[in-house]
């Protein structure tokens, strides 16, 4: 059967691209020199002439190309493209339809052949010209077509629109065949899209089919789309029938779920593509002329069917974006029985994420176009002319190709989905998991499955598993499978739980056994050191060890390190155990000597003995003899703390040598170097200096030298340098007659070294050494931080906070509750930290603090700061006036209530008629303790109430107070908005009981120029007429008493 209408527009909805391999009949194979350059959105077979639209600018055939700008048709029979041209100048072709005398399009266009043309248009079927009696201007449209089809005369167009020549039509129109113009009758409006789950789905019609009438039936449409409302049909969600005039068609009993994408119609089935995550054909039986029944829903691919058409032969073509199921050939069309939408076949496959748009069939001729470049491996451009295969009898299954999990592979999950491939004429498949590559052992049998894939029941852990499957039909039981095997992940229990070391252990050796438990499925483990948590370098690495210990080694003194441990099972490895630990501080290292210096002369007979400090040092060996191998030593001591040794009294001129060693608790360095030196003949040449002391720190930047004046010596120099080997030197001073000298222009917080030697006939340049270390200078200015001055609602357990202040020693902190730190709330000293915690301080109180830095060189005070604690939401105000029980001789009470603290900013007051206080009929704010009411009805219980307000919060209501009103004669009505107009006023009043009632009109001078009197007037409501025609224009006022009670206003006269 011909298709004689439209191909629609498939909506483009994007989901992710995921594939399997599938096995296909590999019997399909397109004619390679029918092609275009571009998408094709629309394919119609009509007769043997086959029109395609869409997106393009050539087509083939297999004489040539030519230029055909988006539509073009070719000769079945011949193969060759025809004389039809008709180019798209502005916009894509969605849909094409056919009837003997016209080819009709619709799309996103504007013109065609450069005429004006909205979204739909006419030509000729032979030569692709615009027909100029189908006018456009009679069917402007504005939005996309998606969807065309004839029926009794007339051109259904579906898209995404709301108007047709300005008049509103939503998404469904109908317009003349000849003339284009729009069926005013028609409109059944489709309307209200929803959320299909796929935010790439708009509303529309995406889809238009025809079953044609007959003599039982007459012509039906079928529309489908993203919409859920049409006029007259009840359920008309998606899917609808209609007749050619509008008026609803037979009712689908169970429509689909999801949006239909293209539908297609033979003989009494109708066939629909569901999108928007429907991802499945359905088919539905139409030959009842009263409803229209499900007949099945076929298999779930992955996408959206994009196309779907039937062949005379009986057989279902159906096209996908993604695949079937989660394939990895890029299958984008397949083959299903039109009886019970069983898969059959598939088509190779086809590239590209949306493949096939557009699908059409005529005898044994299968039409694709779409967005693919090739089908099965080849070069195909977006166009493809199959011819359909008659398919053999059925015979048993081919063996079944498994897909996943891959052989030899690992699961993650311990209830894996076991897939394969499908198999041509297939009914369904067994599957059997074993431990055992015989089957002996079976798990699980699973028979007459369905789909092509199966979820195990829940496995252990750790474990490898043998699996196969076969497929089956009416004529037998295919082969099994090759049998593929898979090993399941192993569990926490199998990690292996380190023994040694500890995590935290501290003071490791710098090599020991790492110890851990054996772990049940373990084949070896791998064992790692690093300095990082990431273990980003690997130190250690024993990759495949067997036991359950290994010795570590090669690590650094004094070092933090991790370790970890993983167990590699037959199901991979496990996860690690990880520790840290940290090993022993090194060795202290050697120290270097000072004095005395290497092969010195003339050295006092009572040396010192000097070096520099060694950190991680906790004491200190020296030894000295007179043989450079230290035989026979003349001193050899240990444990000394100190930089500095005095010898003895040592031989004079003599040579010595000496060294010195540097020990911790963790072991002992080696000796230094070597030195020697010579005394002197026995004079005491050495100057023994005073001040300052050796070592000595704090020193002003100006200080006085003094030393013991040396037997002999006729004048002395000092020298002060920053390095010990006296480089350079910043102070040097010769020829000093005394034994004392100023020295000056040093620095702040630098330690020096001095040198004084003594000149003296028999021992010139010997000199004696000290080094100290001036005051440091005074710290920066502190700053506080939080709380920031003028805070308020701070805490009353505040923590005070400062900048770090460059230089400081330790901080001060006071606290006080005044400006002047008279007295002091807190006076804290010695602080090494940047903050304090305050507690227990007084609510709603201020207080100031400030900030000390202090070093040796000096102190700095910051700023003072002050704050406000919090404070409390207020108490409830109590009401004063008017109490329970006063009554009200007039319409406006002034309420009165006592002042509330702390810190108020409003109070809020409701008055009402009810004691419940739940309608007030006023509530209003003020700052004061007073707020006036007016306009009071008579004889009524008034209750008040007032709450406090402040910015932590507000207090609880005041006791509503209730208090009546009781008027003698009241007015009801404000007289202050009463005019005149044209010469007469109307003055409205109520009388609350039986009174003489007086009205009197008062110009601005005080005189009466208008008065009435009534006597005896009942109770009710009344309206006296004011005559003003002799009055001029300008403000009056107007009295009323009712008894004895009297109201004024204001009138204005306007002429």
């Amino acid at each position: 059967m011909r298709r004689l209408s439209l191909l629609p527009m498939l909506m483009i909805i994007m989901l992710s691209l995921t594939t399997f391999t599938f096995a296909q009949s590999g019997i399909y194979s397109p004619d390679p020199n029918i092609t275009a350059n571009g998408t094709v959105r629309a394919v119609v077979i009509h007769d043997s002439i086959l029109y395609v639209g869409g997106n393009f600018t050539k087509v083939t055939d297999n004489q040539g190309s030519y230029a055909r700008k988006g539509l073009a048709a070719f000769n079945l029979v011949t193969g060759r493209v025809t004389a039809f041209k008709a180019d798209i100048n502005r916009g894509v072709v969605r849909a094409i339809a056919v009837d003997d005398s016209m080819v009709y399009t619709g799309g996103t266009f504007t013109k065609i052949n450069n005429i004006s043309r909205s979204k739909v248009a006419a030509l000729d079927p032979v030569t692709g010209d615009v027909i100029p009696s189908f006018s456009s201007t009679g069917s402007l449209i504005n939005g996309p077509v998606f969807a065309l089809c004839c029926l009794d005369k007339k051109l259904f167009v579906g898209g995404n629109f709301t108007q047709v020549n300005g008049i509103e039509r939503s998404y469904l129109a109908a317009l003349d065949m000849k003339t284009g113009l729009l069926d005013s009758s028609f409109n059944p409006s489709p309307r209200d899209s929803v959320d299909v789950g796929d935010n790439k789905m708009d509303g529309g019609v995406t889809t238009i089919e025809v079953h044609p009438a007959n003599s039982s039936s007459p012509g039906i449409l079928f529309v489908g789309g993203n919409f859920q409302t049409v006029t007259g049909v009840q359920n008309s969600k998606f899917l609808v029938a209609l007749r050619s005039d509008g008026s609803p068609g037979p009712e689908f009993k169970k429509g689909p779920n999801y949006p239909p994408i293209d539908i297609y119609c033979r003989g009494t089935t109708l066939f629909a593509g569901l999108g928007g995550l429907g991802n499945r054909p359905a088919a539905y039986d139409i030959g009842s002329t009263r409803s229209y029944t499900e007949l099945w829903k076929g298999i779930v691919v992955k996408g959206d069917v994009q196309a779907i058409t039937c062949s005379d032969s009986g057989f279902v073509f159906f096209s996908f974006h993604q695949g079937l199921f989660d394939t990895t050939d890029h299958f984008r069309c397949a083959v299903i029985n039109e009886k019970d939408g069983q898969l059959y076949d598939t088509l190779p496959s086809i590239s590209s994420f949306f493949g096939v748009w557009a699908l059409d069939t005529q005898k044994d001729i299968l039409v694709a176009g779409g967005a693919f470049t090739s089908i099965n491996g080849k070069k195909q451009n977006h166009l493809a002319v199959f011819k359909i295969p008659s398919y053999p009898v059925q015979s048993i299954p081919s063996k079944v190709v498994l897909t996943a999990p891959l052989d030899v592979t690992i699961v993650t999950s311990r209830t894996p989905k076991l897939q394969w491939k499908f198999v041509p004429y297939a009914d369904n498949y067994d599957v059997q998991v074993a431990t055992d590559s015989l089957f002996e052992n079976r798990l699980a049998s699973y028979t007459k499955i369905s789909t092509f894939t199966k979820r195990c029941s829940q496995l252990k852990r750790c474990s490898r598993y043998f699996w196969r499957a076969r497929a089956n039909n009416q004529s037998g039981v295919g082969p099994w499978s090759t049998v593929w095997q898979f090993f399941t992940e192993p569990g926490d229990n199998d990690i292996p739980r380190i023994v040694k070391p500890t995590d935290g252990a501290e003071y490791l050796p710098v090599s020991f056994n790492c110890i851990w438990r054996r772990a049940e499925n373990a084949l070896s483990y791998t064992i790692e050191v690093a300095e990082d948590e990431r273990f980003t370098t690997v130190l250690f690495n024993s990759g495949d060890y067997a036991d359950t210990t290994v010795l570590i080694s090669n690590l650094a003194n004094d070092k933090h390190y991790f370790l970890r441990v993983r167990s590699n099972t037959i199901g991979g490895p496990t996860g690690w155990d990880v520790v840290g630990f940290s090993t022993v501080p090194a060795a202290p290292d050697v120290p270097l000597q000072i004095i005395p210096a290497d092969n010195a002369l003339r050295v006092n007979c009572l040396p010192v003995f000097s070096w520099q400090k060694v950190s991680d040092a906790t004491s200190y060996r020296l030894q000295l003899s007179t043989d450079s191998c230290f035989t026979n030593s003349i001193i050899d001591t240990t444990g000394h703390v100190d930089t500095t040794f005095t010898s003895p009294e040592l031989s004079s001129t003599t040579r010595y040598f000496w060294r010195v060693g540097a020990d911790n608790t963790w072991g002992s360095s080696p000796w230094s170097v070597v030195r020697s030196f010579t005394t002197g003949n026995g004079s005491r040449t050495i100057v023994d200096i005073i001040t300052p002391i050796d070592r000595s720190i704090s020193q002003l930047v100006a200080l006085k030298c003094v030393w013991h004046p040396v037997a002999s010596a006729y004048s002395y120099t000092v020298q002060v340098s920053q390095d010990q080997n006296f480089t350079t030197t910043i102070v040097d001073i010769t020829d000093i007659p005394d034994t004392m000298i100023d020295i000056t222009g040093l620095s702040n917080g630098t330690h020096y070294y001095l040198r004084v030697g003594a000149v003296t006939d028999s021992d010139a340049g010997v000199w004696s050494y000290i080094s100290f270390t001036t005051v440091c200078s005074i710290p920066g200015v502190p700053v506080g931080k939080t709380p920031e001055n003028n805070a308020i609602l701070v805490t009353c357990n505040p923590e005070l906070i400062w900048k770090t202040v460059s230089g400081a020693a330790s901080y001060r902190v006071q606290l006080s509750s005044d400006s002047t730190f008279t007295t002091t709330i807190l006076d804290s000293t010695g602080l090494i930290d940047t903050s304090i915690t305050i507690s227990q301080l007084s609510m709603d109180t201020r207080y100031f603090w400030r900030v000390n830095a202090s070093n040796d060189g000096g102190e700095t005070w910051s700023l003072p700061m002050r704050f406000t604690t919090l404070y409390s939401a207020p108490y409830c105000p109590l009401a004063l006036f008017p109490q329970s029980g006063y009554a009200s001789l007039c319409d406006s009470v002034k309420i009165v209530w006592s002042s509330s603290s702390p810190h108020i900013t409003d109070y809020l007051i409701e008055v009402a008629y009810d004691s419940t206080m739940n309608n007030p009929f006023i509530s209003g704010t003020t700052t004061d303790t007073s707020y006036s009411i007016h306009r009071l009805s008579d004889n009524k219980r008034i209750f008040w109430r007032v709450k406090a307000r402040n910015i932590v919060g507000e207090s609880n209501c005041s006791v509503p107070v209730v208090f009546k009103t009781s008027f003698p004669a009241i007015l009801r009505y404000s007289l202050n908005t009463f005019n005149f107009y044209r010469g007469f006023g109307h003055l409205s009043y109520s009388v609350a009981k039986q009174s003489d009632v007086v009205i009197r009109l008062f110009n601005l001078r005080g005189k009466v120029v208008w008065k009435t009197k009534l006597k005896n007037v009942n109770p009710g409501h009344y309206t006296e007429i004011m005559p003003a025609g002799a009055l001029s224009a300008g403000y009056y006022i107007v009295k009323i008493k009712a008894g004895t009670f009297t109201r004024s206003a204001g009138a204005m006269i306007t002429k």
